[in-house]
């Protein structure tokens, strides 16, 4: 190959690429411009979901809670009365278990 071919050749290859470099660069500036909408939309979502979930995690506490409460319950009067043991030879003489 020729020294005005080779020339030639590296002329239209650089002027392909600053060619390509602007289309990529354009393409990403309208891909960038085309997410501001979502953008705004996102934090909007982001907070209805949450405000869902922080619903969610209060409920679950509040019953983990009651349920704290009702086994402390439970013991307490175990610990005073035999209301359990009776409670239990009641169940199992009711549903016919032997034990």
């Amino acid at each position: 190959m020729g020294k005005k071919k080779r020339n030639k050749l590296r002329k239209i290859l650089r002027e392909q690429a600053i060619e390509h470099e602007k289309l990529q660069a354009a393409s990403t500036v309208s891909s960038a411009i085309s997410a501001e909408p979502d953008r705004a939309v996102t934090p909007l979502v982001a907070d209805a979901e949450t405000i869902e979930v922080r619903g969610e995690i209060r409920k679950i506490l509040l019953t983990v809670g009651i349920l704290i409460l009702l086994i402390v319950a439970v013991y307490l009067a175990n610990i005073k009365t035999d209301f359990i043991l009776k409670l239990g030879a009641w169940l199992s003489n009711y549903l016919n278990i032997n034990v």
